[in-house]
């Protein structure tokens, strides 16, 4: 949460020494936490373990703030986490979540990629954006026909079975960090067909008053999510601006 609170009043590019203060203790706050594998917890109820997932959304906000603040201890940071997340790749573009959770999630390899391609560009490392390239070419080699990511893939991991279900809020968080992993690899018409048939497929559970049609969606523990407008509602925008049109 104070990740995302801080990249958010980075992006607002308010120069004011009451946002940069703000924004400074909430990025020393985060490096204080980080653990000394370079990893951040995912915390749930009686659940406190490191996780690649967090670890990427955390690291995410760490690179912001070193483009901003151009701080050495956030480069430092940032090199920490993107080292731990790249020792849980399983296999070529799949990554471990966390300590418990080992199944190939898609949406934690997007989100996992979309830190390593960040990292990649601003700190010109060749093996991170690579990596990030693997994990595209993973998503959509399990894309199904009408354009829908599974949630989980293959029988590996801790469920009993795959979950290889579409989800409206896994969907959209898919996309919106391919978009990013593209964005920085500027690969993206590479990937213009596959990109076209996902958000073709959000759309099409969509109705015209904006509710998301939920018997569309496979995984009942993120039904009605508030989330899914969220993540749903800048990868529209990111898509019309590649003139992909649904």
């Amino acid at each position: 949460v104070c990740a995302e609170c801080v990249k958010t009043l980075l992006r607002l590019k308010n120069d004011s020494d009451v946002y940069l203060d703000i924004s400074k203790n909430m990025l020393n706050w985060l490096v204080n936490r980080q653990n000394t594998d370079g990893s951040w917890n995912e915390v749930h109820v009686n659940y406190n373990k490191p996780s690649s997932l967090v670890t990427s959304i955390v690291g995410d906000a760490i690179i912001d703030g070193y483009v901003h603040f151009k701080n050495d201890e956030l480069a430092e940071s940032a090199k920490n986490a993107m080292n731990f997340v790249l020792t849980n790749e399983v296999d070529d573009g799949y990554f471990q979540k966390s300590t418990l959770y080992r199944a190939d999630h898609l949406n934690v390899d997007a989100t996992c990629g979309a830190f390593l391609s960040k990292y990649g560009l601003v700190f010109s490392d060749v093996s991170c954006s690579d990596a990030a390239q693997r994990v595209v070419r993973h998503i959509f080699d399990y894309q199904n026909k009408d354009g829908s990511f599974p949630y989980t893939v293959n029988d590996r991991g801790h469920y009993d079975k795959p979950l290889e279900v579409p989800c409206i809020h896994y969907q959209a968080v898919t996309i919106y960090f391919i978009i990013q992993i593209l964005d920085s690899l500027n690969t993206d018409l590479q990937y213009y067909d596959e990109l076209n048939q996902a958000i073709s497929w959000l759309d099409g559970v969509l109705g015209k008053d904006g509710r998301f049609d939920w018997s569309k969606s496979g995984l009942m523990f993120s039904y009605y999510l508030s989330g899914a407008y969220a993540f749903t509602i800048p990868c529209f925008f990111m898509i019309k601006k590649r003139l992909i049109h649904i």
